[in-house]
C-alpha cells in the first residue's frame, strides 16, 4: 500500500496539503485516495472537525511494528506539519492547479472473495496481485485463486481498467468491515485556490 493520504471532497485544505506532501515526497511514491463525499456522508472521524485527512501506511498486520512503515508515517507527518507551519506563516506555497488522485470506484467499491457457509475465505488473493496496490488491473486479469486452484479473474466491475487498493487487507476479512479488495479509478481534480480556502 505504501504511504497514502486519504482526503474527502468536502475538505479542499486537506487536498492542498496532500498535494504538497506528494510533491515534497516524490521519491516515496505517496498516493492520494480521494473520497467523493460531502461532509454529512463522510463516515470517518476526520469529518467531525472543520478540516480533516487521514494517513494510511502499510502493509503491516495489526499489532506489528515495522521500522519502514513507522519511518514512512513519520516522513508524511513531518511533511504535513511543514505545510501547515508554512501556510500559517503566510507563505504562498507553489502547488499545481490540478492533481492526479485515486477516487474510490463507488460507494461500496469492493470485490469480495468467495467464502464458505461460516464466512471463511475459500480463495486467496492471486499471487500476481499480492502486494500490488495501485497497480492497474484489466478485465480478464487474475484476481483470486480458490483453494482448489481455480483462477477467478477481474470481470470489469469498475470499468475495463481499475486500480486495486487495500489488497489482502486484514481489516477487510470480516463481513462487518466490507469483505474484499477495494477499487479506485484515477482522476484529475482541481485544487481550490489558496485565497478561497476557508480557515479551519
Amino acid at each position: 500500500m505504501g504511504a497514502t493520504i486519504i482526503v474527502d471532497r468536502w475538505c479542499p485544505l486537506a487536498l492542498r496539503a496532500a498535494a504538497f506532501v506528494q510533491a515534497e515526497m516524490a521519491a516515496d511514491d505517496v498516493h492520494i485516495l480521494y473520497y467523493e463525499l460531502d461532509k454529512p456522508e463522510a463516515p470517518s472521524l476526520a469529518s467531525i472537525g472543520k478540516a480533516g485527512l487521514r494517513i494510511e501506511v502499510g502493509p503491516t498486520p495489526q499489532g506489528v511494528l515495522r521500522h519502514d512503515v513507522v519511518q514512512s508515517t513519520e516522513r508524511v507527518l513531518h511533511s504535513l506539519l511543514s505545510f501547515f507551519e508554512r501556510r500559517n506563516a503566510g507563505e504562498l506555497l507553489p502547488l499545481p492547479d490540478t492533481i492526479s488522485v485515486f477516487a474510490t470506484a463507488g460507494s461500496n467499491a469492493k470485490i469480495a472473495w468467495p467464502v464458505d457457509d461460516d464466512g471463511f475465505p475459500t480463495a486467496l488473493v492471486h499471487a500476481s496481485r499480492q502486494d500490488r496496490d495501485w497497480v492497474p488491473i484489466s478485465a480478464g486479469d487474475p484476481l483470486f485463486e480458490t483453494l482448489g486452484g481455480e483462477v477467478i479473474c477481474y470481470q470489469g466491475e469498475f470499468g475495463p481498467t481499475a486500480v486495486p487498493i487495500f489488497v489482502n487487507e486484514g481489516g477487510y476479512y470480516g463481513k462487518s468491515s466490507g469483505r474484499g479488495i477495494g477499487f479506485a479509478v484515477e482522476r484529475v481534480v482541481k485544487l481550490v485556490p489558496e485565497d478561497t480556502v476557508s480557515e479551519p
